[in-house]
C-alpha cells in the first residue's frame, strides 16, 4: 500500500494531522496517472467542503447562536464569509450552494453505483 499526499490539505488518513490529505491506494490496485489525478482532486474537494462547513457551522454556533447569516453585523457577516474563503455574504451563498450541488452529486453517484 502506498500513501500519496497533497501538502496543506486535512488529512483523512489520520485525525491527529491536519498537514496532508491523503490517498491510500493499494499495490496491487492499477491506477493510471489520469484516474489517479481524478481521485485525488475528488478527495481535495471533499476535504475542502468538510473544512468549509466547519468554519461556517463553527461560527455561526459561536457568534450567531440562532441568528441568520444576513442578521449579523457587518463586521461578523465579512469576518464568516472570509473564515469561509469567500468575499461577504453573496459570495459565502454561492460558494455554500456550489459545495452542496457537489456534494449532492458525489452522494447520487455513490448510490448510483452501488444499486
Amino acid at each position: 500500500m502506498r500513501d500519496e499526499c497533497l501538502p496543506n490539505r486535512s488529512c483523512a488518513a489520520s485525525l491527529k494531522s491536519r498537514e496532508f490529505t491523503c490517498l491510500v491506494i493499494e499495490e496491487d490496485e492499477a491506477v493510471d496517472a489520469e484516474t489517479a489525478r481524478i481521485a485525488r482532486a475528488r478527495l481535495v474537494g471533499r476535504a475542502d467542503a468538510a473544512r468549509l462547513w466547519q468554519n461556517f457551522d463553527g461560527f455561526m454556533r459561536v457568534a450567531a447562536v440562532d441568528a441568520a447569516p444576513a442578521a449579523l453585523p457587518a463586521e461578523a457577516q465579512t469576518t464568516l464569509a472570509q473564515a469561509c474563503g469567500a468575499v461577504g455574504l453573496d459570495g459565502l451563498r454561492e460558494l455554500l450552494a456550489a459545495t452542496a450541488r457537489v456534494a449532492a452529486s458525489h452522494v447520487d453517484r455513490w448510490f448510483a453505483e452501488r444499486a
